[in-house]
């Protein structure tokens, strides 16, 4: 992940979905991991965030997923960034 907000992101996403984490991170940085379950979904590429959610969890609104957690990163930074 390239920025604080990335992971942040990937994070809530997680959370939010109930998703593992480590599978989340692996699929939108393309670096393998070494959970099975995880590969077999993923495959070796990198993934957009919204692909990934797909590909993790298809009954969830990716696009939906993705902005709320981009909502909720922006809340957790926002106050760093008064200091």
């Amino acid at each position: 992940m390239k920025s604080l907000a990335d992971c942040l992101i990937t994070a809530h996403v997680s959370h939010d979905l109930g998703i593992d984490f480590d599978c989340l991170k692996a699929a939108v940085t393309g670096r393998n991991t070494t959970n099975r379950a995880c590969d077999a979904k993923l495959g070796p590429k990198k993934m957009k965030l919204t692909e990934a959610i797909q590909a993790l969890q298809p009954s969830a609104d990716a696009k939906v997923a993705a902005n709320e957690a981009t909502v909720e990163a922006r809340l957790d930074i926002a106050p760093m960034r008064l200091k």
